[in-house]
Parts: structure tokens; sequence; C-alpha cells
């Protein structure tokens, strides 16, 4: 799971992956863009066995604070939108 997820964020051109532990399944990444053009900090992380049930983990926070008006919870829509499309 991990690792297509890394595929995944690698496939996406306004991500730019900053980190990342596969042993611990955790990466960090920045995403430029959304609704007034700054950049986010990404987190994901993976927990659970890999040949049991996993949870997949997202925080992302602008840089800008309070100006982000809601940007990280649409990043997370749409990376979920996009595993779920990948994983199907």
């Amino acid at each position: 799971m991990f690792r297509g997820i890394v595929e995944l964020i690698e496939d996406q051109p306004h991500y730019k992956i900053v980190s990342k532990d596969d042993a611990a399944a955790r990466l960090k990444a920045e995403r430029k863009g959304g609704l007034l053009g700054g950049t986010e900090d990404v987190e994901i992380w993976v927990e659970g066995e890999p040949s049991g049930p996993v949870s997949v983990h997202m925080k992302a926070d602008a840089r800008v604070g309070l100006l982000s008006l809601g940007q990280g919870k649409r990043s997370i829509r749409e990376f979920t939108r996009l595993l779920h499309y990948r994983q199907s």
C-alpha cells in the first residue's frame, strides 16, 4: 500500500516528496498550488500489517496559516479520491 501511495504522489505534478521512510511507511511532501498558489506541508503515513487491513493517514498544513481558506481539507479530499481510483 505504501509503495502505491509513493507512486501516486510522484505522479502528481503539484507534489514534491521531501522525505520518505519506507520502514515506517511515512512520507513528507510539499504541495504547491491551491486557491492562492501557496505551499502546503503534507504528511502521509500507513498503519497496519501488510497482509491485513491498513489505515492511511494524511495531514496537510498551509505555510501561510489562515489564508489557506480550507485548502488542506480540499487537498486531503483530492488525495483520497485519487487513491481510491488508483486502488480500484
